[in-house]
């Protein structure tokens, strides 16, 4: 209100009144009071006696100054290049402290991790709001305004208005009254006295799915009548919202307990909140004991809540969830976790992210992510954030060992920390393209260490670092696990922190595990990495599998399996062990993740991983039923994790970590574990052998001898670069690599003789005309059927003695296809192995091991011939006996003849 003018009033001895105006925007015009309520009014204005008056003030008369109009709705904002740089805002409305009677103004601030005061937003407004919401498609933060306890500024800024409000300047635009549709005003209020939502509104999100943009509010708190209405938003250019009761199908208005609500972005036909005091002894728990979370269905009002005892939520500190509280404040953190500050008569600086698992499930989980402290505080307060618009960023954890002559050790003896401990620095960078908003990080030391100690300095590289604060290392008092936590204020991109700490083996104790994990407050572009070890040698292995018996690993040691069109599927299985070292703590390990790595020509179609734990004998095979198997489209990904074949860097869950818990090694139990987690990994792939062939021919330079194994600088004897079939396996910092070599090659020759009727044997030289010009394929099964491939035509040696090719060890079929002049076919295709016998030599074994054919080489072959497997075959003169230098298979060959002949026979006519 505005005095424009001022009306006095005096009376003469008589009893008559006589009143005077004055105007007091008139020049010279002033007043002041006198003792007795008497004001002494002097002016200039025209006067017939001239005389000043002295009159007593028996009331005054005010003009109202004439307020503002309300706007219309601006359209969507633009985001500044600061907004898009920096990670997730929270942004927090906050009225001068003192109870509802300081609802006088409002100052919109920023929330920044680590910081325990709040960085303002503009100037305070004279609007009091609360119901503090962030549209994420116009970039607009909206409102709902309350009462205000400044009498002076009621009329202009009254409550239940709906406020567009700019988050870079705080600046506020009235939209207007909100109405329902008859054009009453939309929220209730009571006559005299309570539930009072109008003039009290203190919770609002969001519903943004598809088109809509309908803003949720209520007033849940014990002055209101704890029911929700809907107001969709003006559309741009218009003004007045219209609004309605949240209603269900029986026509009863949605009710909440909360006081203030979020949306996840996983389940966006929900609100979530925590239950305020009152609403939980109303619904039958206990607030001093326990949190109630609540959920909210947007499309049927179904309301559900979740009772548990605060104790039951504790965070990687042991830190428990905080009971008996108003939590005034709700916000969604970049990462997809809640999070929730204090309000009201128990405003404080404290607060907690919680992550919620199976959001739309029947029974979801909830766990205790961090417990905050230092947050600003304010009585009547609301929260908001605009997660996802941001450049997403990318927080990297890093332990290391400080060892001697590390610059940073002698820093921290410099500053007077024992010389006798271990010391270890712990890093995070940010390696992403955007900034994070915040960040918590977490180091966890076995109980076999004790005595932690820090380096008071925090070193950062890149910024310049601040607002951080840590809390007092806890001990766990059943593992004895000893935690240190810290909470780090926004690291841009390129940014580094590292703290150092130390602490002391005991006395006796063997190295164990130890770890640090940074939870970036915003979308993390990896999670994969945010989880770092200074592990003891041997926690995590992976190997390939020797499935044949034989003592070693080889190509032989994959098994195939031929469908009945002659396609080859073939399996190689792999090993992945992950052991625990600590006697006295269970251990978690991160997910592990597999990543096979093929040779060129393999094609990946699947991959089953079977799973025992620490109380299965590693001696016992894997059960039949994989525990998951991985799905197409995630195979196409490249990698998968090991616990449930999902994507890497899929979201966890207190089921999986349950499943990678190690039970410690030295824990009194009749199954008797041996602290190893072991996970066989069954990877199908189909071979193109020609491509196959023809890569490892190209990578050893063009010899034909293909891949020599540790060909090249710096590559591995078996790797997928040498034709190896490989399969690699990381967990956290920690990495390892099972590989099958690739199919050996040999040299497969065959030799021709003949002989004589007294029986004398002669080696037939491979090149001696058409006489003697024999020809033989090479075939991969028997090629009298469909399916049949020809792997190789045998060549002529050097020397022009023998024929021969390069195969690899396995199984195949030889055809003649050409005999020489006077000679005959052999009558029908010989199956042929060449494998290697318990020596290590190689060898050929035939089906048809007879007059015809023998496994033996020339007499005469020099020594320094290449090596190879051997075949001597018998030519076969028209009408005449073959002979190798035996006698007495007249018999056989006349039947192996008499088939051949009949089968030809079979062909011709099929053929005609």
């Amino acid at each position: 209100m505005q005095t424009t003018g001022i009306t006095v009033q005096s009376r003469n001895s008589a009893g008559k009144v006589n009143s005077v105006s004055f105007d007091l925007e008139g020049t010279g015009t002033g007043f002041n009071t006198w003792p007795g309520n008497t004001l002494q009014v002097l002016t200039n204005a025209p006067s017939t006696q001239g005389n000043d008056y002295s009159v007593k003030v028996y009331g005054m008369v005010s003009v109202p100054c004439k307020c503002e109009e309300a706007t219309t709705r601006k359209g969507p904002r633009e985001l500044t290049q600061d907004e898009l740089n920096k990670g997730t805002a929270v942004y927090v409305s906050a009225t001068p402290n003192g109870g509802q009677a300081g609802n006088t103004s409002t100052q919109l601030n920023l929330q920044i991790e680590g910081s325990s005061t709040f960085t303002p937003i503009g100037k305070p407004s004279n609007w009091v709001y609360n119901a503090l919401s962030y549209n994420t498609k116009d970039h607009w933060i909206y409102a709902i305004s309350q009462a205000n306890h400044n009498s002076s500024l009621q009329e202009c800024h009254p409550a239940g208005h709906l406020l567009q409000i700019d988050p870079v300047t705080g600046e506020v635009y009235d939209l207007g009254l909100v109405k329902n549709a008859q054009g009453a005003t939309l929220f209730h209020k009571a006559t005299s006295g309570r539930p009072n939502d109008l003039d009290l509104i203190n919770t609002g999100t969001f519903d943004l799915r598809g088109s809509n943009e309908v803003m949720w509010v209520g007033n849940t708190a014990t002055s209101g009548t704890r029911q929700l209405y809907k107001i969709p938003l003006p559309a741009v250019g218009a003004k007045d919202p219209r609004g309605e009761i949240a209603r269900n199908q029986n026509n009863a208005p949605f009710q909440a307990g909360a006081e203030d609500h979020v949306v996840l972005p996983s389940a966006p036909q929900y609100l979530w909140g925590l239950v305020s005091p009152a609403r939980m002894q109303q619904d039958g728990a206990n607030p001093r004991t326990h949190v109630m979370f609540e959920r909210i269905n947007m499309d049927t009002g179904e309301r559900k809540t979740w009772t548990i005892p605060a104790d039951q939520l504790q965070d990687p500190s042991g830190n428990t969830a905080i009971p008996e509280k108003v939590w005034g404040k709700a916000w969604l953190y970049g990462n997809g976790n809640l999070g929730f500050g204090t309000g009201g008569s128990t405003a404080d600086q404290v607060g907690m992210q919680i992550k919620v698992f199976d959001p739309t499930g029947e029974h979801p989980s909830f766990q205790l992510v961090s417990r905050l402290s230092d947050l600003p505080a304010s009585y009547n307060t609301d929260a908001t954030s605009n997660p996802g618009v941001q450049i997403p960023s990318d927080l990297k954890a890093k332990k290391t060992t400080l060892e001697p002559g590390d610059p940073r050790l002698e820093q921290v003896y410099a500053a007077g920390l024992p010389r006798d401990k271990k010391y270890w620095a712990l890093e995070v960078e940010n390696i992403g393209k955007g900034a994070s908003s915040g960040f918590t990080l977490y180091d966890i030391l076995p109980a076999t260490y004790e005595g932690l100690v820090e380096y008071n300095q925090v070193v950062y590289e890149g910024y310049d670092g601040g607002n951080v604060h840590t809390q007092p290392a806890t001990e766990n008092p059943q593992t004895g696990e000893i935690t240190k936590t810290y909470f780090f204020g926004p690291m841009p991109a390129g940014g580094k922190a590292t703290v150092i700490i130390g602490a002391t083996l005991k006395s006796g104790a063997e190295c164990r595990p130890n770890t640090a994990s940074v939870i970036n407050h915003d979308k993390d572009e990896d999670p994969t990495n945010d989880t770092a070890y200074d592990s003891c040698p041997g926690a995590l292995s992976k190997t390939a599998i020797d499935t044949n018996g034989d003592g070693k690993v080889g190509f032989d040691d994959i098994t195939s399996d031929t469908d009945g069109q002659g396609n080859v599927t073939y399996t190689a299985a792999y090993d992945v062990t992950v052991k625990s070292f600590d006697d006295l703590n269970e251990y978690v390990y991160p997910a592990p993740t597999d990543t096979p790595k093929l040779p060129k020509g393999a094609k990946l179609t699947g991959a089953e991983v079977y799973f025992t734990d620490e109380y299965t004998s590693k001696d016992k095979q894997p059960v039949d039923t994989p525990s998951c198997v991985v799905e197409s489209d995630v195979l196409q990904t490249g990698s998968f994790r090991l616990d449930n074949c999902d994507r890497e860097g899929s979201e966890d869950s207190p089921e999986m970590r349950e499943k990678r818990t190690i039970d410690a090694v030295g824990r009194q139990d009749p199954k008797h574990g041996d602290g190893t987690h072991r996970y066989r990994v069954k990877l199908k792939f189909t071979l193109d052998k020609a491509e196959y062939d023809k890569a490892r021919t190209e990578s050893a330079g063009g010899g034909e001898g293909g891949v020599t194994p540790g060909d090249g600088a710096g590559t591995p004897a078996c790797s997928a670069e040498r034709g190896g079939f490989a399969n690699s396996v990381k967990m956290g910092d920690l990495e390892d690599e099972g590989c099958y070599p690739g199919p050996d090659k040999t040299r497969f020759y065959l030799w021709k003789v003949d002989s004589d009727s007294a029986g004398n044997v002669t080696t037939i030289p491979a090149r001696d005309g058409d006489k003697y010009g024999a020809q033989f394929a090479i075939y991969d099964q028997d090629p009298t059927g469909p399916a049949a491939n020809k792997i190789a035509d045998l060549k002529v040696t050097e020397d022009g003695k023998y024929l021969w090719t390069e195969l690899d060890y396995g199984t195949y079929y030889l055809l003649e296809t050409k005999s020489p002049d006077g000679y005959q076919l052999l009558p029908t295709p010989v199956k042929i192995s060449i494998k290697r016998d318990a020596n290590g030599k190689t060898i050929v074994e035939s089906d048809q091991q007879n007059a015809l054919f023998a496994a033996s080489k020339p007499s005469d072959l020099p020594q320094d011939y290449p090596d190879g497997a051997w075949l001597q075959v018998a030519n076969v003169h028209q009408g005449v006996m073959p002979k190798t230098g035996g006698d007495g298979v007249m018999l056989p060959i006349l039947a192996g003849l008499l088939i051949a002949a009949t089968g030809a026979m079979g062909i011709r006519r099929r053929l005609n």
